[in-house]
């Protein structure tokens, strides 16, 4: 298993991608981050941008961003949740086991 601080390294790099999609790609006025620490660690950004029609796939999504964040998500058994629509805005959901 990684050491801790490289946990907090690929945290800190899933946030900032999550942010850089939001400002890349929703031309939302607003985005809230928020970070919790119990037994899991959940991060959720949240934006009141276009939103997309997002669906589940289980095949690899196009978009650097995306990818990146599963594959660091796939190396500490995280969880990616994505809810968003047109007109809506999205919210991402991210969960960890706490280190």
């Amino acid at each position: 298993m990684p050491p801790a601080n490289c946990f907090w390294r690929k945290q800190s790099r899933i946030i900032q991608e999550l942010v850089n999609n939001c400002l890349k790609h929703s031309g939302a006025s607003y985005i809230h981050i928020s970070v919790k620490k119990n037994k899991l660690i959940e991060i959720l950004v949240t934006d009141n941008g276009k939103g997309f029609k997002y669906e589940k796939l289980d095949t690899p999504q196009k978009g650097a961003g995306l990818i990146s964040i599963r594959n660091r998500l796939a190396l500490y058994n995280g969880k990616l949740d994505i809810s968003s629509a047109p007109g809506k805005g999205t919210t991402v959901r991210v969960q960890l086991a706490g280190a």
